[in-house]
């Protein structure tokens, strides 16, 4: 059974930019509604599609 995380906003900001100290650990990785409107709102970071 794979380990499922739930991301806070700042560990998604970290992830986009590379700036994680260390890797995230293998598993299931969920962002909440809120946190993804506060990543919509972030001014350095732009929609990739």
């Amino acid at each position: 059974m794979a380990v499922r995380w739930v991301l806070d906003t700042n560990v998604v900001i970290y992830l986009l930019e590379n700036r994680l100290a260390d890797p995230l650990p293998d598993g299931e990785y969920f962002a909440s509604v809120i946190t993804e409107m506060e990543l919509l709102c972030h001014p350095a970071l732009s929609l990739r599609v």
